[in-house]
């Protein structure tokens, strides 16, 4: 091996084309070092900075048959390093990127599902406070089937009533309720331009 350090880095590079191992071997001890050292003044990482470092070599060795007319070896390499470096960088700027994207569409999600319960309880109190004010013989044939599941014979049965009078008491119940929902949905939109006004 000692005579292999007296040899330039062309002429390594020249021996390298040709397979020699031993020339690839005193190339790596001859720069490892300087390229991990080039390489972790970017990253900042010691654990990508060794595997960029490792990387570079390994592609050396694979190119090796294309390495003609290579006149600046150790350019040749920290140009390798270089590149490879900034196809990290920018790979971790995407993921950074991604992850960020991932975060705020949770977030909005989150934000979007409280909303939604809010709403919908907010809905179910309004429900609630129509369906006690509506006359007592619809309030309970309209508990009966939509809290009870009651259909209407069962209804008929236990009010002692007719089937028509219990429909047409339920039709009327959903009626007050769907108008009643309908306006408070209007004063509410007419809240929000009021207020967009200021």
């Amino acid at each position: 091996m000692q005579e292999f350090q007296l040899y330039s880095n062309e002429q390594l590079f020249e021996l390298l084309r040709c397979s020699d191992e031993r020339a690839f071997t005193e190339i790596f001890f001859r720069y490892d070092k300087r390229i991990y050292k080039f390489i972790f003044k970017m990253v900042k990482d010691d654990n990508i900075a060794t595997d960029i470092t490792q990387e570079v070599f390994i592609k050396i060795w694979k190119k090796r048959e294309l390495l003609v007319d290579i006149h600046n070896a150790e350019a040749y390499i920290f140009t390798i390093a270089s590149n490879l470096t900034l196809n990290q960088i920018k790979k971790s700027l995407r993921e950074a990127h991604i992850k960020e994207m991932l975060q705020t569409i949770q977030r909005q999600n989150n934000a979007y599902n409280a909303d939604n319960t809010l709403l919908l309880h907010d809905s179910e109190a309004l429900i609630l406070d129509i369906v006690e004010a509506l006359p007592p013989q619809q309030k309970r044939i309209y508990q009966l089937s939509r809290e009870q599941g009651l259909n209407y014979n069962e209804i008929s049965s236990t009010m002692k009533i007719s089937s028509n009078t219990v429909r047409n008491h339920l039709v009327k119940a959903l009626h007050t309720i769907r108008t009643r929902i309908e306006k408070q949905d209007q004063i509410i939109l007419f809240l929000i331009f009021i207020l967009s006004l200021y």
